[in-house]
């Protein structure tokens, strides 16, 4: 009976082993086309899979195709994954052609699987005229959270709602850092900011001994930020 349980404890280890890891909507910071979105990047026991969509902006004559040589370069371990297959996409020359405006087209693409240290990835197509591209796609479900909560919170502030725009800040602040980013040290920067708006001194004062004694990147240029501006008064 114990050797039995052993054994099904090791399969469901292995079974989870083989789980696929999904990233849904990744942040990344910049890209060639408007219209082109990263749906999900799905990283399965046999390969790395990028779903796609893009957007037909045009009233007549719209179309897309994808080439053949398309790669992934992991930013940490500077690999090169190359294309093994598509779906859902005609191979440069054919191309798919768009019936009508804001018809929306989905494919995916397929590599070899990443390394696991590479959660940080660019997507790029070779050729030789309109080539699509994606920098730093970030595969962390809980960052891609936090940057979007960071987006979410400059909104509220430039609405000066700030009390609102305090929640997001504070829960980028929590837990540990995975990736490196400005938006740690803005959260700080922010939250001291929106505090002083609503007088919340003693908040202020939290923040600010709380920047000082952390560990980030840009934490002297907020702080002589904040000096500049007379954010904090002792």
């Amino acid at each position: 009976m114990k050797t039995f349980i052993i054994q099904l404890l090791l399969s469901c280890l292995f079974t989870l082993s083989l789980s696929a890891q999904v990233f849904e909507n990744p942040a990344y910071n910049q890209k060639s086309h408007e219209s082109l979105i990263i749906d999900k990047v799905e990283i399965t026991s046999t390969n790395t899979i990028i779903y796609l969509s893009i957007q037909n902006k045009l009233e007549k004559g719209g179309w897309f195709c994808a080439s053949k040589d398309i790669s992934i370069t992991g930013k940490t371990t500077n690999k090169d994954y190359k294309l093994v297959k598509s779906e859902g996409i005609p191979i440069c020359p054919e191309q798919y052609h768009f019936t009508k405006i804001n018809e929306v087209l989905k494919f995916k693409l397929f590599f070899a699987i990443i390394d696991t240290s590479d959660n940080i990835i660019d997507l790029t197509e070779h050729c030789n005229q309109a080539c699509f591209f994606f920098k730093n796609i970030i595969l962390d479900n809980t960052f891609s959270k936090k940057l979007s909560n960071f987006e979410k919170g400059l909104e509220l502030i430039s609405d000066k709602n700030y009390e609102e725009s305090i929640q997001l800040f504070e829960s980028i602040l929590q837990g540990e850092n995975s990736i490196e980013s400005h938006i740690y040290g803005l959260s700080f920067y922010y939250l001291i900011l929106a505090n002083k708006e609503l007088n919340n001194k003693d908040k202020v004062q939290y923040w600010h001994k709380k920047l000082i004694n952390t560990v980030i990147n840009d934490k002297e240029t907020i702080l002589q930020k904040i000096e500049e501006l007379s954010l904090v008064k002792e």
